[in-house]
């Protein structure tokens, strides 16, 4: 599902390529300059598919990473994505991880309620689907959960990233 990328995104986006003008064969330009490429934008979350898995597994705060990869690998329909999401309670892009299904946001993390926001949920998300099976090995590879975003990328272009 391709639609046009929301202008504060790719604001952003613009402004860590333009950081690394300079240094066009760097690794930091040439993925940033992938990100954008390869990003997909999606706008509409399923608030009561989030709740459920969010409660089904038990999901924490600040552990977005985790949360998806538990309902990913028990749930084959959904898919796993890194990248950046915006919500109206904060409205920088902030580095997250969220599930897919039918083209909608499940977000088992964000929707988890805490007193000092009454609506943490994302309003935009801009992210690389990475496959199950990749983020899965890396896990178990790593004993951690991700990003695993710049792994992801590094193994498509040859490059040792971090």
């Amino acid at each position: 599902m391709w639609i046009v990328l929301s202008q504060a995104l790719i604001n952003y986006q613009d402004s860590i390529i333009k950081a690394f003008k300079d240094e066009p064969d760097s690794t930091g330009f040439i993925y940033h300059k992938w990100f954008k490429e390869n990003a997909v934008l999606f706008e509409q979350v399923d608030r009561k598919q989030s709740e459920l898995l969010s409660l089904k597994h038990d999901c924490q705060i600040k552990q977005c990473y985790l949360n998806v990869w538990r309902a990913v690998i028990e749930d084959h329909s959904l898919q796993y994505y890194e990248g950046f999401v915006i919500s109206n309670s904060c409205p920088v892009p902030l580095e997250h991880a969220w599930a897919v299904k039918n083209g909608k946001v499940i977000d088992p993390t964000l929707i988890i309620r805490i007193k000092e926001v009454s609506d943490r949920i994302g309003s935009e998300y801009y992210g690389i689907h990475l496959p199950t099976d990749y983020v899965t090995k890396r896990a178990l590879k790593t004993k951690r959960s991700g990003a695993y975003i710049l792994d992801y990328f590094g193994e498509k272009h040859g490059i040792t990233v971090g």
